[in-house]
């Protein structure tokens, strides 16, 4: 019996040990993403080891940062998971920084493009809610540009019991200009620049697309 029990107490101490080593070089790990590899508080999806090249789609300037996944809101996320599991505030403050990211970048017809550039002069720019930006005003769903950015929004939004104004609102303007791209028949278009008709054309009928985009 005793020996039993001590097989017991050494696998709980086992385990209690593999755990803390776990959050160490989790927060090791996060710490240096959030520290040295994020701008302006967002990510992309590939660095040079030394930090000095960056890469979205293409190569990514020290002032842009991507929305598309495994961009911003994967990173925020994963951060927000990790808050979940451990309780340790440095996660959420992580993700709330990713989220105030895409609050930055939401456009003016309420969804996101594939990047935020933080130049109001740089090559991607876009019509910002905020007023920052120029250019296009083309609100994605491609390769799940707005879904994800919603889904943080949302999460972090949750995760302060709704109580960070600037979060809550992006979440709430761009879950309404979701629906209002919406058409009549539950379908969604792959970009728009503001709220869709609701009439469809009596005979439209469905069909298979003829032609390749590229």
């Amino acid at each position: 019996m005793v020996v039993f029990f001590s097989a017991i107490t050494s696998t709980i101490r086992a385990d209690q040990l593999l755990r803390d080593q776990a959050n160490d070089v989790m927060k090791k790990a996060a710490t240096y993403y959030h520290m040295k590899v994020s701008t302006h508080g967002g990510y992309v999806y590939h660095y040079s080891p030394d930090l000095t090249k960056r890469w979205g789609e293409g190569v990514a300037s020290p002032d842009q940062v991507w929305v598309q996944p495994p961009g911003t809101p994967t990173v925020g996320l994963a951060f927000l998971e990790a808050y979940k599991a451990t309780g340790d505030s440095f996660y959420l403050d992580a993700a709330t920084e990713a989220a105030e990211v895409l609050v930055y970048g939401q456009l003016q017809s309420g969804g996101w493009t594939n990047c935020i550039d933080f130049n109001p002069r740089g090559d991607r720019t876009a019509q910002y809610r905020n007023g920052k930006g120029r250019g296009k005003n083309n609100s994605s769903l491609d390769d799940g540009q707005t879904q994800s950015a919603l889904q943080l929004l949302i999460a972090v939004d949750q995760a302060h019991k709704f109580q960070q104004k600037s979060i809550h609102n992006a979440a709430q303007i761009g879950l309404t200009a979701l629906l209002n791209a919406q058409f009549s028949n539950g379908a969604f278009p792959q970009v728009w620049t503001g709220p869709v008709s609701k009439e469809l054309p009596s005979d439209i009928k469905a069909n298979y697309p003829d032609y390749d985009w590229r």
